[in-house]
């Protein structure tokens, strides 16, 4: 949706949801057809439903529906363009999330598991889209790495 402006509001947001000892939070997806990153650990989020006015209502919504987390801070990181399942370009707000918990105790309402993962062993996993570069980008930047 582009404002009046011109610059186009994310109406889909994902959170890299980090903690203390600065391990970042990812989602297994599940291997199947017709969704994005099939098979991938990728950060979690979501798209816009009716109700959502913001990103941050949309990233929220996604995190306690998805996983059942309220995390104690919130912050936008950053803008980022990703290709989809169907090939198309969407805009999706990218939130910085603090998160202290085991996620094993989590109730996960689709893909495979969660799992903690320091920065520098992010690069040996498989992974969605621009995955690696967010979570570097963000270890770098809150001193994580």
């Amino acid at each position: 949706m582009a404002g009046l402006d011109g610059q186009v509001t994310p109406l889909n947001a994902s959170a890299l949801v980090y903690n203390h000892h600065g391990e970042y939070l990812l989602h297994l997806r599940d291997m199947r057809d017709g969704i994005w990153a099939p098979g991938c650990w990728a950060l979690l989020g979501g798209g816009h439903e009716p109700g959502d006015r913001t990103p941050q209502d949309t990233i929220l919504r996604e995190l306690k529906e998805g996983v059942g987390i309220a995390p104690q801070r919130l912050e936008a990181f950053l803008d980022e363009e990703v290709r989809d399942a169907d090939g198309l370009t969407v805009p999706v707000r990218i939130f910085a999330a603090l998160w202290e918990g085991d996620p094993s105790r989590l109730p996960l309402t689709e893909g495979v598991m969660l799992a903690w993962f320091p920065p520098a062993t992010v690069p040996r996993l498989r992974l969605g889209g621009g995955t690696l570069d967010l979570v570097q980008r963000h270890a770098r930047l809150a001193e994580l790495a």
